[in-house]
C-alpha cells in the first residue's frame, strides 16, 4: 500500500495503471467517483456493499462486494489474488459480450 498523497487530474491514469485493484472501504458513501475512475482504468474493485456502490460494481463480475463493516469479509474480498480475479472479470465480459452479439 502506498498513500500517493493528493494528486492532479493529469497523475492519475498513470497511477491507476500500477495498481492491482481498488479497495474502497467506505460506508454509507453515496456514489464514488474514484470507483469509476477505477473501473475506468480496467481495475476490479473490492468494497462495501452500501449507498450507490452496488449500482456501479457488479458483485463477482467486476469486482467484489462485501457487508459494510464487515473487517473479515473485507480483508477476505482483498486477499483474493487480483491477477485471477482480472481473469475471471474477463473471461465473464467476453462472454457477456458473446451472448449479446448473437442473441
Amino acid at each position: 500500500v502506498r498513500f500517493a498523497g493528493v494528486l492532479g487530474e493529469d497523475a492519475l491514469p498513470g497511477v491507476l495503471a500500477g495498481c492491482d485493484l481498488m479497495a474502497w472501504p467506505a460506508v454509507n458513501e453515496a456514489y464514488g467517483m474514484a470507483v469509476l475512475e477505477a473501473q475506468a482504468a480496467g481495475l476490479p474493485v473490492v468494497a462495501g456493499r452500501s449507498g450507490g456502490v452496488p449500482s456501479l460494481v457488479a458483485d463477482g463480475t467486476t469486482g467484489l462486494l462485501t457487508a459494510p463493516g464487515d473487517g473479515t469479509a473485507f480483508a477476505a474480498a482483498l486477499a483474493c489474488n487480483p491477477s485471477l480475479l482480472m481473469i475471471v472479470i474477463c473471461l465473464l465480459t467476453m462472454f457477456y459480450w458473446l451472448l449479446f452479439i448473437f442473441l
